[in-house]
């Protein structure tokens, strides 16, 4: 069987150790525990809500997750993902969608992950936003095949900015005066999920937490519908056994996806400035003409409510988010980002 195929009317699941020498590409556990129970029932039974209809295995549910769950609260959705986002993130950078240098290609060698606050995002706080976006989140085609990969792609393509201009329509109402620090979630200042960085090489990649390295080229801002949709789409419904064009789609909507989280970055960004850095990340005609045929048109005329002081907003920004972050930072990392002499962690 695979993630969402119809497993008739009785399934069992069964549990057995590993008894396999554990190597870090493949080992990522996930704890189950009092504590952790506790929150589940926390997010998830506490509320007042109903399920008005149990969603079936058609592909028209498999290719939408943030619909075919609609009924769960999304705040308890993201939330339960944001607790620990790093698995989450972990999952499909460290798993076999992200093996081999055609998938690596897609990301940087280093890059920082954070995440928009559940109190700042509309589609946990606004139900009639969320309604009016969910035809738009639709992760892959109904049908694969490989000579109507590129049609089906363009369509996803058009969804996905349809989607965005919906989205930017909706903040500029909700946020007139753009984004601010607030809208980064800081994981209470204590929850190290809240920041990440991805470094990758040749043909693998792998996630820490913390801010890890020099400033990077580029930063993503993951929000809910991102996150959930990264994980629907690289992790529970990618197929290792797919065709070449499953394969293939799959790493054309990856490229969506970081897209869409260095897009959310940039509008934390001052408004002059978006076009110009995003240009500096895609360098060559080939990558231009992608970025400027095909992906978002990077919004200029929403502002942003960060008063920045110096000429490198990119670091300005990182040094704001990490004293908001505060231990959920992580701790400094003074060989690749010195403030100032004498260059050395405490006690070494």
């Amino acid at each position: 069987l695979r993630p969402n195929d119809d497993p008739g009317d009785v399934f069992f699941y069964r549990l057995r150790p590993v008894i396999s020498t554990l190597v870090h590409k493949t080992h990522m556990p996930y704890a189950l525990d009092s504590r952790r129970m506790a929150r589940f029932q926390e997010l998830f039974l506490a509320g007042d809500w109903e399920v008005s209809q149990l969603p079936d295995y058609s592909r028209a549910n498999t290719v939408n997750p943030v619909a075919t769950f609609n009924d769960i609260p999304a705040g308890a959705r993201y939330r339960f993902m944001l607790d620990n986002a790093e698995y989450f993130v972990t999952t499909f950078i460290r798993g076999p969608v992200c093996a081999g240098q055609i998938a690596t290609n897609v990301i940087e060698d280093q890059f920082w992950v954070t995440f928009q606050d559940p109190q700042s995002d509309l589609s946990v706080t606004d139900p009639d936003y969320l309604a009016s976006i969910l035809p738009h989140l639709v992760l892959v085609p109904q049908k694969e095949g490989l000579v109507t990969m590129y049609a089906d792609w363009k369509d996803r393509v058009h969804e996905m900015n349809r989607y965005l201009e919906l989205r930017g329509e909706a903040y500029r109402k909700a946020e007139p005066r753009g984004r601010s620090l607030e809208d980064i979630w800081n994981g209470n200042g204590e929850n190290e999920n809240a920041a990440l960085t991805v470094f990758r090489n040749f043909d693998n990649a792998m996630v820490t937490t913390g801010f890890s390295g020099g400033l990077p080229k580029t930063l993503w801002v993951m929000d809910y519908p991102m996150l959930e949709r990264t994980y629907y789409l690289l992790v529970v419904n990618f197929n290792v056994y797919g065709s070449v064009a499953t394969q293939a789609e799959t790493r054309l909507y990856f490229d969506l996806m970081r897209a869409n989280g260095e897009n959310n970055f940039l509008h934390f960004m001052p408004p002059q400035v978006r076009t110009g850095m995003r240009d500096s990340w895609y360098l060559g005609s080939d990558a231009q003409t992608k970025i400027s045929k095909l992906y978002e048109i990077v919004n200029e005329d929403m502002p942003v409510d960060i008063p920045y002081k110096g000429d490198d907003p990119k670091a300005e920004f990182v040094s704001l988010v990490t004293a908001r972050l505060q231990a959920a930072a992580g701790p400094p990392d003074v060989l690749n980002r010195c403030p100032s002499a004498p260059c050395y962690s405490a006690g070494a």
